[in-house]
């Protein structure tokens, strides 16, 4: 084989090479010639194209040219002249394909030479010729072109042209009884949609995975089942909603979506599904969702699970449809949540507790753990944890201290449970200084009295709020733990290094001022006046004591929270009783005298005669004393109870805990919470407006409320208020010409 330019015999050479193109284009009616090789076709189409002393490469164009035209029309004709059109075509094109993809292969000299100036190159005598005999030949973009574009573009005008409205037709006729259960030659319409995406010319940078671009597949099949698509759902889904229930109804479109997205699959371009797909979720779900949104609520409500889930399954297939069911689903939380609501820690922590992990359960189950969903029941539960009905932050707190108490009858691995499940409701609280502020209290008097079931339980609860509101939230709350542990430390350095005064043991509590929820103003209103010698001792010794080991420290006594333990003799048996510090000083005045007028005691413990009647009465109530004509009180000699141990609460003119009020009193507490939140806005504001300088009003307020936020939401009048205190204080200052901007005062 050589490939030296040379003078051939054309019609030799091209005789030769056309007997394998007509047996490749037409394999059954075309005795197949002698076995050649590629590298003959190649070879063949070289010496033509290098012809001396003229190439013969237009020659070979136009007469290529002329047979494809030929081959089109008949095949054209065969298969108008099938009984069965749609797969006669398929079979008739995949033959023309194959064949025409080896044609394009073997001439690839020729189809350089002709594309070697697509644009603007002139006709030669030849191919003017030609053309003038055959004028669809040579129609398409370019006056030159390769086998391939050649082939297709006649196969195109020739043979789909002429048959298309048959071919569309029959297509569309398989494609409907497909949709009523009966299978047709879907293969062959397969055929005919990938065959309208290979006829359309390519550009030069799209490549084989992308989808068609051109009009032929788009308009001539893609457009047409996308509208035999709507025609068909659109009347069909209107049926089914009409005569199932939605139930039904939500299972036959389920059904029929699955059913449609695979039969695209079977009949289209794979970049014609999506756009099917979403004219299904148009007809069947967009076109209805009203009556599924309608439903929805009724499903929530009978708990009918399946339905629940089919309908987000729906719904999320379609823009919007997600937000229209989390619209129900937040109402019914809501009214859910708001119904369970009780005045009882317990039963509010509870109910809500379980009812959060309920609806977590619903949304993981029935909702594939949907962000939308989550958002939703985070909003319900904000929603009813902040009622002001509710009173969240302060039941919350309670319920808390009451799961951390000695008392609790849970085991250490359910009460973390039952932390953890209060952890999850004290996100939704917006005030959470508020719960700080009550969980405070109730922490005092558990580290006060002893009262924690275990250490472990409250340093976990620590924990949780830590990770929850960061290390300020919790700074005071840890320096109580703190201060009970130095406490227990100096008390046993003080009863080694100090003897015990009179025999009675003595233990103190050094409390930080600042960090407990106890002022010294309400103490100081509730000291005793005159000390017995029993405890007068004991506070002479420790404060003796802690000035050694502390200079420059006052301590405070606050007697309003100190109890006894004392042992009760004369009587029939020898009872020990646990009172608080005023109820002792009382009780200790009768061990000298049986009767003592009540202008006495009063002026012993000092503070109000009413205060000072109330603590009396408390011991009366105790059937310690009585009450005696003019006056006195009198010991009971009679005293006499089944229980051997007795616990005294505190009467209500003492703030001490055990069982009395709480200290400090939750009015207290209310007034406590609205000083500090002022504190905390002016500290906010002064850092925002350090950092920034000049802020007009409409600027700082939304920041302030933005980094606030984590601890409670603060009204604009709260802030506005904060402002002014600030400028009132010379920290900020307002602009010279414009009253609505503030500057920061260095």
């Amino acid at each position: 084989m050589s490939l030296r330019k040379r003078k051939i015999n054309f019609d030799e050479v091209f005789r030769r090479f056309m007997g394998v193109v007509q047996q490749m284009y037409n394999p059954i009616a075309v005795h197949a010639p002698e076995p050649v090789k590629g590298m003959d076709l190649y070879h063949d189409v070289y010496l033509m194209c290098n012809n001396q002393p003229r190439p013969m490469n237009e020659e070979l164009f136009l007469r290529l040219a002329d047979f494809l035209e030929a081959q089109t029309t008949n095949v054209a004709a065969r298969i108008y002249a099938s009984d069965h059109l749609l797969q006669s075509y398929a079979a008739e094109w995949d033959i023309f394909q194959f064949a025409t993809e080896t044609l394009n292969t073997v001439c690839d000299m020729l189809n350089r030479t002709m594309e070697a100036n697509l644009r603007g190159a002139p006709m030669t005598s030849a191919m003017r010729a030609f053309q003038g005999q055959h004028p669809n030949v040579g129609n398409s973009r370019y006056r030159r072109q390769s086998m391939e574009s050649l082939a297709y573009s006649l196969w195109k005008e020739r043979v789909f042209r002429h048959l298309r409205r048959e071919l569309i037709g029959s297509t569309m006729e398989v494609v409907r009884i497909d949709r009523e259960g009966i299978q047709g030659p879907h293969d062959a319409a397969k055929a005919l949609a990938l065959s309208l995406v290979t006829l359309q010319p390519k550009k030069r940078d799209e490549t084989a995975t992308m989808g068609p671009t051109g009009s032929l597949y788009l308009s001539e099949y893609e457009a047409v089942f996308l509208a035999e698509t709507k025609k068909y759902y659109e009347q069909e889904s209107r049926r089914v909603m009409r005569d199932l229930s939605i139930s039904e109804f939500m299972k036959t479109a389920e059904d029929r979506l699955k059913q449609e997205y695979h039969r695209a699959l079977r009949f289209l371009h794979p970049s014609s599904i999506d756009k099917v797909t979403a004219e299904c979720h148009a007809q069947y779900i967009d076109a209805h969702k009203h009556r599924i949104h309608d439903a929805f609520l009724g499903m929530l409500q009978n708990r009918v699970s399946q339905d629940c889930k089919l309908a987000y399954e729906l719904m999320a297939l379609i823009p919007g449809g997600i937000h229209m069911l989390t619209d129900v689903y937040e109402k019914y939380v809501t009214e859910e949540g708001r119904r369970l609501v009780s005045k009882d820690p317990k039963t509010l922590a509870n109910n809500l507790g379980q009812l959060h992990a309920n609806r977590m359960a619903d949304i993981t189950q029935m909702f594939r753990f949907d962000p939308s969903f989550v958002a939703a029941l985070d909003k319900a539960f904000r929603s009813i944890i902040n009622d002001t009905a509710t009173h969240a932050p302060d039941l919350l707190a309670k319920y808390c201290d009451q799961l951390l108490r000695k008392r609790s009858k849970l085991s250490e691995t359910e009460t973390e449970d039952q932390l953890t499940m209060a952890t999850v409701l004290f996100h939704y609280i917006d005030d959470k200084d508020v719960f700080q502020k009550h969980y405070a209290r109730y922490l005092a008097k558990r580290l006060i009295y002893r009262q924690s079931a275990s250490d472990d339980l409250e340093y976990l609860m620590l924990t949780k709020l830590k990770v929850a509101c960061g290390v300020e939230y919790t700074a005071k709350l840890q320096r109580m733990f703190t201060d009970v542990q130095v406490s227990q430390e100096t008390g046993t350095e003080f009863h080694a290094e100090v003897e015990k005064p009179n025999a009675a043991e003595f233990n103190a509590l050094v409390l930080t001022a600042g960090a407990w929820p106890f002022t010294q103003a309400s103490a100081a209103s509730q000291a005793i006046a005159q000390l017995p010698v029993e405890l007068a001792n004991g506070v002479a010794a420790f404060t003796e004591f802690y000035n050694t080991k502390h200079s420059g420290r006052k301590l405070f006594w606050l007697w309003n929270l100190c109890r006894a333990d004392v042992k009760l003799t004369g009587y029939d048996k020898r009872y020990e009783l646990n009172l608080t510090a005023h109820q002792l000083t009382v009780l200790l005045l009768f061990n000298d005298a049986d009767t003592i007028p009540t202008a006495t005691i009063a002026s012993v413990l000092g503070g109000t005669r009413s205060d000072a009647d109330k603590i009396i009465q408390s011991l009366i109530d105790a059937q310690l004393l009585t009450s005696s004509p003019g006056g006195t009180v009198t010991v009971n000699k009679k005293f006499s109870s089944k229980r051997i141990k007795l616990k005294l609460t505190a009467s209500s003119g003492e703030s001490g805990s055990g069982g009395g009020a709480a200290t400090p009193t939750a009015h207290e507490t209310d007034r406590s919470l609205d000083e500090d939140r002022k504190l905390y806005l002016q500290a906010i504001i002064v850092r925002i407006m350090k950092s920034r300088r000049e802020l007009s009003h409409t600027e700082l307020v939304p920041l302030v409320v933005d980094q606030a936020k984590a601890r409670f939401v603060p009204s604009v009048v709260l802030v506005k208020k904060c402002i002014e205190q600030l400028i009132d204080k010379q920290y900020l200052d307002r602009a010279e010409h414009d009253h609505d901007r503030y500057l920061y005062m260095a």
